[in-house]
Order: structure tokens, then sequence, then C-alpha cells
């Protein structure tokens, strides 16, 4: 039955029950088995979907075929009447619209039941299974969140309770505002220019001072971001035994890379909309509003330069992606930056000595050309520029840990001609306003790296 139905969902463009048994017994597709059992006899509604829902048919026995089909036998052994049988036909009953003909619309048919109980969240451009199943995850993580801390769990459990609790805990949020971030942005390798224009002091941005490479090690290190360069690791393309670092390009602000390099009216509506987001976000943490109109336009400005010297997705394939080589032909290849003392940085830790780089390391550079581009476009870039974009980003990935306030400027964006929607789709909202979403807790909102 249940392997039956799953033919289904999947023919007709939805998708396996999530809350389907694994212990069903296998049966063949219907549609592949009976290729009449779907269509009525004689025009008539007797289908063997139908005699099913009728009940004229147990779930888990498959019945004799309508006349014309191959002939399968079923005994009373075959029957399934465990619990999770049962869980599993109702969960597919569920999701049928029986007062829908399958042979003028199997689709209506086979998931109109669903359509009618999962409405499109009004926050959302869409919804699917895999929203849904997102959203019954995130029920169960926050029961097992909440839960009191057990002295024998993992130490992991009990951090992330602790994590989730202070995430959630928005009376201090909103006592606290911009305390927490403001903390981030005294600190030389998190300073936003455009914010120390306004408070001045220690929050204060040098030139002389200021450095991209600690910068993006240590929004790397604190925060796990990426931002303009991507390191990771994982298994090598051709030796698939071995890890091996891998150096990217990074993915950009808004979702595509079409939103910057096109100039349609919903593109330019976009950068708009994330131009005046950019300047609000700077005016709330404390910058001039006529500085931050300026300086986030050159921000901006920068970023549309990045998107155009990104590698598109059609150019991206197994091959001109796998470049391996040491650390050292790295460094004589693009010598406008320290890329030992980057993984170094990254990948070091006192904590595991062995665990040491040096310029004979071997890594895949993903986008050579990409790198090059890069570095050129740095180098021409007034550093001030370059550093409001990056801790722009740096800013961005944290702003769900912030004030209300901070989240109605969010929502504001993300509703804007659904810019954005997929990302708008893990909130929701209530009469008190936005709800803050349990993943959202210190990652950013708007990341991909579909590049």
């Amino acid at each position: 039955m249940r392997e039956a139905f799953s033919e289904f969902w999947t023919d007709s463009g939805g998708s396996r029950s999530a809350d389907a048994a694994p212990a069903v017994k296998k049966v063949k597709p219907l549609r592949r088995r009976y290729p009449r059992a779907i269509c009525t006899r004689d025009g008539h509604s007797d289908s063997l979907i139908n005699r099913m829902m009728d009940g004229g048919v147990s779930p888990g026995r498959v019945p004799p075929p309508p006349p014309g089909c191959i002939s399968h036998k079923s005994s009373q052994e075959e029957l399934c009447l465990t619990p999770e049988c049962i869980e599993a036909a109702g969960s597919v009953l569920s999701k049928i619209d029986q007062s829908v003909n399958p042979c003028e619309d199997f689709y209506g048919f086979s998931c109109g039941g669903w359509l009618k109980d999962n409405p499109i969240p009004e926050d959302s451009s869409s919804f699917g299974i895999y929203p849904w199943l997102r959203q019954n995850v995130d029920l169960r993580l926050k029961v097992l969140l909440e839960a009191p801390s057990d002295p024998d769990e993992l130490e992991a459990v009990t951090k992330a309770k602790i994590l989730y609790r202070s995430c959630m805990n928005e009376t201090i949020l909103e006592k606290m505002d911009t305390k927490p971030m403001l903390k981030t942005l005294r600190l030389p390798e998190f300073r936003w220019p455009v914010v120390g224009d306004g408070l001045g002091g220690e929050y204060r941005w040098s030139a002389e001072e200021w450095s991209l490479l600690k910068t993006l090690t240590e929004m790397r290190n604190q925060h796990s971001k990426s931002v303009l360069v991507r390191l990771y690791v994982s298994p090598d393309d051709k030796i698939s035994s071995q890890y091996i670092i891998k150096l990217d390009q990074a993915s950009l602000t808004l979702p595509s890379r079409e939103d910057y390099i096109t100039n349609t009216s919903s593109a330019r509506a976009y950068r708009a909309a994330l131009l005046s987001w950019m300047v609000d976000t700077a005016v709330m943490l404390g910058a001039p509003e006529k500085a931050a109109l300026t300086q986030m336009k050159e921000a901006l400005d920068f970023e549309t330069k990045v998107a155009h010297i990104l590698i598109p997705y059609e150019n991206r394939n197994s091959d001109t992606m796998y470049n391996k080589m040491s650390l050292s032909d790295l460094q004589s290849s693009i010598p406008q930056f320290d890329w030992l003392g980057f993984v170094k940085a990254v990948v070091e830790s006192d904590a595991d000595p062995v665990r040491s780089v040096a310029s004979s390391e071997f890594v895949i550079v993903r986008a050579p050309q990409y790198f090059k581009d890069l570095f050129k476009l740095i180098d021409s870039t007034d550093s001030r520029t370059v550093a409001n974009y990056v801790q722009w980003r740096s800013v961005l990935s944290r702003i769900t840990t912030l004030s209300r306030r901070f989240l109605y400027r969010y929502l504001d964006f993300a509703r804007h001609e659904n810019v954005c929607g997929a990302a708008a789709a893990s909130h929701t909202t209530s009469s008190s306003g936005p709800q803050r979403s349990r993943s959202d807790c210190g990652g950013e909102l708007i990341d991909t790296n579909r590049y």
C-alpha cells in the first residue's frame, strides 16, 4: 500500500509522506502493474482506488484487479494491521481528495487533501512537503531543547540547550537591544567604519590598523561565516578516502547572482530594498544617516562588482573546479593574499597541536579565476568600502539575535516583493509581532552556497 502510493506522489509532483512507517510489505506500483486500474470501468467510479477509499479494500492488501488488468492474488496473511501500517495508511488517505475524479485531475485527487490542510503561510511565497517537514522537526527540537538538563546527558546537548535559552529569552534580548552587537563592533577586527563615524572612540575604524585577513579569519572562527573567500574541508573529489582543504567563492547577500547583474524591474527593486535595509541597520547601530546612505551605497556597488566576477553556476563542473595545488603554488599564482596565514589561522588549534598546516599542504582551489579577479578588485577599491561591506555581512549573520526592532526591519525587507521568500518562510508572525525562529539563532538569514 505505502509503496504503491509513494509512486503516485512522485509521478504527480508531490512527495512521499514524511511520517510513513518503515516496516510495510512492498507492493509493486499500481500504475505499472495495473495500467487500467486508476481509470474507471465504463466511465464509472468503480476504480481500484475509489473502492479502496470506500472501504471495499483494507489498507495493506491489494485486491483482484479490474477486468483487463494483470491478475494478482492476495491472501489474508498479507494484511498489515500493525500500528505503523495503520498510521502510514491514514497518512496517505489524509492527503487524498476523494471528491476529485482521478481520471480528470490525478494531482488534485492524490494531493488535494494535503493542499487543503496546508495553505501557503502569509509570510511565504511557496510551501511544500520539505518546509512542512522542517516545521515538524523544529517542533520536536523545541520540546527536546526546552527539557531540563540532565546530569548524564552529553555535554553537546547541554550546550545546545543553553544556546537555545539564550536565543529565546526575548525579555533580556529586548533589554540588551544593541549592546551585544556593539560589544563585538568594539573589537579591532569587527569595527564597522560607518558606525564608528557616529559613535567614535573605541568604535572608530582605522585603515592603518584594519586587516582583511584578520577580519575574514575571525568571522570564520567566531561566527562560522565565510565572506569573499570560503574555506571548508571535504573528501577529495578524485580520492574520496582522503579529506582535503577546499577554497571557493562565497555567497552574496541576495540569493541570486542575477539579482545584481541584471537590470530588470524586479532586480532593481531587490537592490533598492537591500540598500534601504543596510542603511537602516547601520543607523540603528549608531551610524549617521547621511554617511550610512553614502557608504552603504558604495558597499552595495562593491558587492555588485563581486557578483560580476563570480563564476556562474552553469560554468562550474567537476573538471573546472578541481584545481589541486600546494599552498605555496597558490601563493605564487595569487600573491595579493596570505593564503598560508589564512588557512593556518582557520584550521590550526592550540587544543590540537597535531593539526598543523605547512606551505606544502595541498588544497583544491575551486574558482582560481574568481580569486584572481577578486583581489584585483579589492586592490582597486578603497579599504573603507571593503571593510563596510565585510562588516555588514558580519552584522547580518547575527541580525536575528538582536531585539525585536531589528526583526521587524528584516521582515519589512523579506516581504518586499517576496525578496528572499525562502528565508522568510522560517518565520511566523503573531499579534505581538515576529516570532524568533530556533534555526535563526546565530545563523545568517540569507546565505546560499549555490555558486
